[in-house]
């Protein structure tokens, strides 16, 4: 068994024991885990992103009195580090394209008279 089939075995486990409504018999989980970890891996998702899982399984857990599906237990998921940094370093783009752009439209208005077309650098 890897990682993630583990994981998962504990955590859904323990969402069998806190007596969900339409949760499955302990039995049953074999197929239940392989066929979540089936979808999880054609998402992208793979070992490394136990933790982030786990704490997903967790939060729905101990907020839902019914036995979750993929996309519940995906929409507790908390952020993944890596994209935040991703999205600040996008952020950070941004802000520096938009001040190039006010620049810009300074350096035009203030070769502008009014009344007048804006002269094109060549």
């Amino acid at each position: 068994m890897n990682r993630l089939q583990q994981m998962l075995m504990r955590e859904l486990t323990r969402m069998v024991h806190r007596r969900l409504r339409f949760s499955p018999a302990a039995e049953d989980l074999g197929p239940i885990v392989a066929t979540m970890e089936r979808d999880l891996r054609q998402l992208g998702y793979n070992d490394a992103d136990c933790d982030r899982l786990t704490e997903a399984l967790n939060a729905y857990g101990c907020q839902a009195d019914v036995w979750p599906t993929l996309k519940q237990v995906l929409d507790c998921l908390p952020r993944d580090p890596k994209v935040a940094r991703l999205e600040h370093d996008n952020r950070e783009q941004r802000r520096q394209s938009y001040a190039n752009g006010v620049r810009s439209l300074r350096e035009v208005l203030a070769n502008t008279t009014p009344g007048q077309p804006a002269k094109q650098k060549q």
